[in-house]
């Protein structure tokens, strides 16, 4: 996991359900569930809407717009987004995390 090999660094990741597996909006079983399967021990993880999607409620102004599932965005300490990235790609995470420790 990539918190293991970052865990020297203050960094905080942040889990943000919009579905179950049915296409509902995530119970607490359901925010449980994701932990076990994806072995999160102690980072958050919330739940949200897909309205907040569809309904371009997110925006770039004031928030997080996001077309895709997954998306990551890199939030550097003064909140500010340093990246973004869509879809999963362990190595194009890696090195987004890699750029905001340089900094």
């Amino acid at each position: 996991h990539v918190q293991d090999v970052y865990s020297d660094y203050d960094l905080i990741y942040l889990t943000l359900l919009f579905e179950d597996n049915s296409g509902e909006i995530p119970d607490l079983q359901d925010l449980k569930n994701w932990k076990e399967q994806n072995n999160i021990t102690t980072a958050p993880v919330w739940r949200g809407s897909r309205e907040l999607l569809v309904n371009n409620v997110i925006d770039t102004e004031s928030g997080f717009y996001m077309t895709a599932l997954p998306t990551f965005y890199f939030i550097n300490a003064d909140m500010k987004i340093v990246s973004m990235q869509q879809g999963f790609n362990s190595e194009a995470i890696n090195q987004h995390i890699l750029e905001m420790i340089d900094e």
